[in-house]
């Protein structure tokens, strides 16, 4: 198929933030899966994800690749028109003057892209005229890294993957009620933590994530190659390795790394930044496909409300900015209090003052991970379980508000930017949001997505009517 000269969106990318974005947007006729958790010497604490939300509510252990395809295909059966193989190059501008796209407003305003070049591996070349682009470009971002470059990586979070598959691993908890769920596991030296996830193909895909540092220190002083530095590495998550005692590796070894990052903007006049394009906080609890998922509605939603004229651009674009801020920032806190928790290995895990087992702790965050809390407007009982999240971890990080409290104050209205700050400046920022959170809390529409208004409209995700709406009060 042929590259048109112009479409109504062009969307970057073909991942899952990508492809949900297309397909939500062509469907509205545009030209366009419990699991295992052990942490500490505690026993392990098993999440019933099914029994928390009904028999709908889990996810899928899936290979990325063949996941990622079907997620493509899947749009390209709904009308989006699509082009594997072919690489956008370059975007070109006009000059948008919108005063109120500025750093003021924790907005970029690059100039509004009107087109496209790109190319191919055969050598063809071309242009394609839009009026919006949805850039999930990946770990590439486009326009994060070309463009605004607005990408900070979080230092704390400076971690490095190392993983493979095998076949013929040990079932984990064989004749067990969670016989076969996926497994993490915390190293026995604090360094980091292990995951192995069972897949419909019969193999264990099993990694390792580590401190990138402390990682090549100990790499350097084994003197292994690649795959027998994994392998002993391994040793320090025992249960995950008595699952591979008997099993064999069956692919190369894979590696990734420096993946915490985020950005000061995700919109612009135009455009949307969805997915790893524009932030990824870490692997665990997959939040990279929750986050890719969110922001591909945020987008898609956006845009239309910007197309149908139900609001302005700038404020169709500060929608999707603060949206996938907030998520990305609610993962951040999260993340960076179980890491906190891998280094301090034999103390208690997040907990209240009442209860110090893992469980409550870890039932209070559920709403976080299994990404309620982004989706269910109408639920007292999610809405509290975030602001009993926030508690839990806040209170682990053992921050000092009054040494910081001033400089936190300055870059609250901003979340994307948690990472310039130190893990105790994330702490006190999060206590002034979680202010805020017990103050509007009657609303019970916070931090979700229907229900969460920005500047006076809320998303409007009903069949054949996708967009933005005017909230009132009563909201």
């Amino acid at each position: 198929m042929n590259v048109p000269n112009r479409a109504s969106v062009l969307v970057v990318g073909g991942g899952p933030g990508g492809s949900y974005a297309a397909c939500v947007l062509a469907q509205k006729g545009v030209d366009v899966f419990g699991a295992t958790f052990k942490i500490t010497e505690e026993k392990p604490s098993y999440t019933d994800f099914s029994a928390t939300l009904g028999p709908g509510g889990h996810s899928w252990n899936v290979i990325r690749a063949e996941s990622d395809e079907m997620i493509f295909r899947h749009a390209t059966r709904c009308g989006v028109k699509t082009f594997k193989g072919t690489k956008v190059e370059s975007l070109s501008f006009e000059p948008f003057a919108d005063a109120k796209f500025s750093p003021v407003d924790y907005m970029a305003n690059p100039g509004r892209q009107v087109s496209a070049t790109w190319s191919r591996k055969d050598g063809t070349t071309g242009a394609i005229a839009f009026d919006y682009l949805i850039d999930a470009s990946g770990r590439y971002g486009l326009m994060s890294n070309k463009y605004l470059h607005n990408r900070r990586f979080n230092q704390g979070l400076k971690n490095i993957a190392n993983w493979t598959y095998w076949k013929d691993a040990k079932r984990y908890d064989e004749g067990g009620r969670t016989e076969n769920s996926p497994l993490f596991e915390g190293l026995s030296d604090a360094s980091g933590w292990a995951w192995a996830i069972p897949l419909h193909d019969g193999t264990l895909s099993c990694g390792i994530v580590v401190y990138q540092e402390r990682f090549f220190e100990k790499k350097k002083a084994s003197g292994l190659d690649g795959l027998a530095f994994y392998k002993d590495y391994l040793k320090l998550a025992p249960q995950i390795s008595d699952l591979l005692h008997d099993a064999s590796v069956m692919a190369n070894l894979r590696r990734d790394s420096d993946w915490s990052y985020g950005a000061s903007a995700y919109a612009g006049p135009g455009f949307r930044i969805v997915g790893d394009a524009g932030c990824f906080v870490d692997p665990y609890f997959s939040s990279g496909v929750h986050l890719a998922l969110t922001s591909g509605l945020s987008a898609a939603a956006t845009i239309q409300a910007s197309r149908r004229k139900q609001c302005d651009e700038f404020a169709a674009a500060k929608w999707h900015d603060t949206k996938v801020s907030e998520s990305y920032t609610r993962w951040l806190l999260f993340v960076m209090t179980f890491m906190r928790q891998l280094r301090m290995k034999q103390a208690s895990f997040v907990q209240s003052g009442k209860d110090s087992s893992f469980d409550t702790a870890f039932r209070a965050i559920l709403s976080v991970i299994q990404g309620t809390v982004d989706m269910e407007s109408e639920d007292a009982a999610t809405q509290t379980q975030v602001a009993t999240s926030v508690d839990l971890a806040l209170e682990h990080m053992q921050a000092t508000p009054e040494a910081v409290t001033a400089k936190i104050t300055q870059a609250q209205d901003k979340l994307a930017m948690l990472e310039t700050l130190t893990p105790e400046e994330v702490a006190i920022l999060n206590k002034l949001i979680k202010r805020t959170l017990q103050h509007e809390k009657s609303d019970l529409k916070l931090m979700n997505f229907v229900g969460h208004v920005v500047e006076g409209l809320s998303a409007r995700l009903i069949q054949g009517d996708l967009g933005l709406m005017k909230c009132e009060t009563t909201c």
